[in-house]
C-alpha cells in the first residue's frame, strides 16, 4: 500500500523489451534507503517489484497486463517519474490509501498552469467515472490529489505549489496520458452495494446499519 505523497522524482534510465514484457531502469537517490531485490515501488502510482539493484538504478519487469493498462508503453530514455516506497505501518497518513494497482488511463483534456491557479481537467473512461465525487480522494500518476469537480466523464483536480514541484504533473501537456487508481474504499462500496442490495433495501436504516451513515 501506499499514499500518493510522492517522495522524489526518478529518471528513466534504461528501456529494455522482450517478447511482451519490458524492463525499466529508473535512476533514483532518496527512495534508495533501506530498498533491496524483491521490494515494492509505485512508479507513476503503478506497484513494482524490484527485480535488480544496480549502483542507483533500479530495474523492473513489466509484465503485457501492466503494458496494457498503464502509460508504461509510451516511456522513453529519460523521462522522470513519481517514486514512492510502500507505506509503514508507523507512518503517517498524509494522502490517501493508494494500492498501486491502475484501474485505468486517463487523458489531459486542458489545464491552466500559472503562478495564481494550477488545475487539471481529465478524461477517463465512463466506467471509471462512476467512482470518482467531488472531493474524494484519486491517485493521478501515483500522486494524492481531492476531485475538484466532475462533470460525466471528465474530473479536474487543483494543484499546490509544493505539489508541482514535487511531481511530474507539472510538465503535463493536453493529450498527454496519466495512470488513474479511483478510491479503494469507493470500489469496495460500490462492489458490495451491487452485489448484496436492490433499490428496495437500499434505504438510510440499511445504511446506518452498516456504518456509511
Amino acid at each position: 500500500m501506499f499514499t500518493g505523497i510522492i517522495e522524489e522524482l526518478g529518471t528513466v534510465d534504461s528501456l529494455s523489451r522482450k517478447s511482451d514484457t519490458l524492463r525499466i531502469g529508473i535512476k533514483a537517490d532518496k527512495i534508495l534507503e533501506g530498498i533491496s531485490v524483491g521490494d515494492s515501488i509505485a512508479i507513476n502510482g503503478a506497484c513494482l517489484t524490484v527485480v535488480k539493484l544496480t549502483g542507483g538504478v533500479l530495474l523492473f519487469d513489466v509484465m503485457k497486463e501492466t503494458l496494457n493498462n498503464t502509460t508504461f508503453r509510451s516511456l522513453k530514455i529519460k523521462d522522470r517519474v513519481n517514486l514512492e516506497r510502500p507505506l509503514k505501518l508507523t507512518s503517517f497518513l498524509s494522502g490517501h490509501l493508494v494500492s498501486g494497482h491502475i484501474d485505468c488511463v486517463g487523458f489531459i483534456l486542458n489545464r491552466t498552469m500559472n503562478r495564481d491557479e494550477a488545475k487539471i481537467d481529465i478524461r477517463v473512461n465512463k466506467d471509471m467515472a462512476g467512482y470518482i465525487i467531488p472531493k474524494g480522494s484519486i491517485a493521478v500518476d501515483g500522486v494524492s490529489l481531492t476531485v475538484a469537480d466532475i462533470a460525466g466523464d471528465v474530473f479536474s483536480v487543483c494543484l499546490i505549489p509544493l505539489t508541482r514541484a514535487m511531481t511530474t504533473l507539472e510538465k503535463k501537456r493536453i493529450k498527454d496520458s496519466v495512470n488513474i487508481e479511483v478510491d479503494i474504499i469507493g470500489k469496495y462500496v460500490k462492489s458490495i452495494l451491487s452485489k448484496s442490495v436492490n433499490k428496495e433495501t437500499l434505504t438510510e436504516e440499511f445504511l446506518k446499519e452498516r456504518g456509511f451513515l
